[in-house]
């Protein structure tokens, strides 16, 4: 995705962006992992509040606030993250590391997934009615969050069960040549 939109130079000291690459490809891999993060925290608590007997939407809209609230804690962190690991370097390390990521064609394929379902989940959310009231922001960005998990996860299915994968389950465990 970032790669169709940013143009990669021919050589990594010419790199145009390159702060703005690199700033926005850490900050959506912040979103991502603290979505992880959320939705993990989400789920244990859903299972206390399940023992609990709670309604089935309370555990829902629990998994989507924690979730919500774990891609904004994961972004801020790789904010500083990205503050603490580039502060004081030269142009040309951020031209190498935003051209080499965009060279990173793996790199590319995930974002081509999980973007686009990051907005379809973010809009699903918007479009359900969820997001009502205080604390709707929790909601909004913890079903962005969910739509970028199930983009990657879509992504991982796809590379381990599509037809001619050499890593595919669907190999037998004794013939490995």
């Amino acid at each position: 995705m970032l790669s169709s939109i940013v143009q990669q130079a021919d050589y990594a000291e010419d790199q145009k962006g390159a702060k703005t690459i690199l700033t926005a490809h850490v900050l959506y891999r912040g979103f991502q992992s603290g979505a992880v993060v959320g939705l993990g925290i989400g789920l244990a608590r859903s299972i206390v509040l399940r023992r609990q007997n709670a309604a089935r939407n309370l555990l829902q809209q629990a998994i989507l606030r924690l979730t919500g609230v774990g891609t904004v804690i994961g972004t801020g962190l790789m904010v500083i993250a990205l503050l603490m690991r580039m502060y004081g370097r030269d142009n040309i390390e951020w031209n190498d590391r935003s051209f080499r990521l965009l060279a990173n064609k793996p790199q590319e394929q995930v974002d081509d997934w999980t973007v686009p379902s990051t907005v379809l989940g973010f809009g699903a959310t918007i479009f359900s009615g969820a997001v009502k009231g205080h604390g709707s922001w929790r909601i909004a960005t913890g079903g962005a969050g969910l739509g970028s998990l199930a983009g990657l996860g879509s992504l991982m299915g796809f590379r381990i069960f599509k037809p001619g994968n050499s890593a595919s389950p669907s190999r037998s465990v004794t013939n490995l040549s």
